[in-house]
């Protein structure tokens, strides 16, 4: 879990989480999951619960609203 945590913050900070993936502790092996509603930059990520939680952030054009 803690492995999950790590990859997903670290992907989410430098502005490379375009698209959601799963990373499985046992083997590391990557699987793509859905697309993110929109690109974010500047998030704040929690995990509660084995799910991961991104709140704010900023697009290209503007900060992060109620739509996404």
């Amino acid at each position: 879990m803690k492995k999950l945590s790590i990859a997903f913050v670290f992907m989410l900070l430098f502005g490379i989480a375009f698209n959601s993936s799963l990373i499985f502790a046992n083997g590391e092996d990557w699987v793509k999951k859905s697309d993110l509603p929109a690109p974010r930059m500047g998030s704040a990520v929690a995990t509660l619960d084995g799910k991961i939680y991104v709140f704010g952030g900023a697009s290209d054009s503007s900060f992060c609203s109620l739509r996404s």
